[in-house]
């Protein structure tokens, strides 16, 4: 089965570089950048409720209140860490966490 979307716009354009960078961290290329906007691949089938909940993220981070409760601890902190503009510090926790095999 084919889930994948396309969408030619998102909100906070002017972060989304920086969303994409955090989400492929978590992710892999969940997230595709094409000629006509951005496009969900989710790796799983069906998608994995973090990989749906941070595709939301991706296009509408202002939902980030609505989204965050049934995040996962990873995607609740970086929704978080993004919104009160801490990303270099989310960027030292997962690098952390990766080295200490977390």
């Amino acid at each position: 089965m084919d889930i994948s979307h396309t969408v030619a716009a998102v909100t906070e354009p002017d972060r989304v570089d920086d969303r994409l960078a955090c989400l492929k961290a978590l992710f892999g290329t969940t997230i595709g950048v094409g000629e006509g906007g951005y496009e969900w691949c989710p790796d799983d089938d069906p998608p994995t409720a973090d990989e749906t909940l941070a595709w939301q993220w991706f296009t509408r981070p202002d939902l980030d209140g609505m989204l965050r409760p049934t995040a996962s601890p990873r995607l609740a902190g970086l929704m978080t860490a993004y919104r009160e503009g801490r990303l270099e510090d989310w960027w030292r926790r997962l690098v952390d966490d990766l080295e200490n095999g977390g």
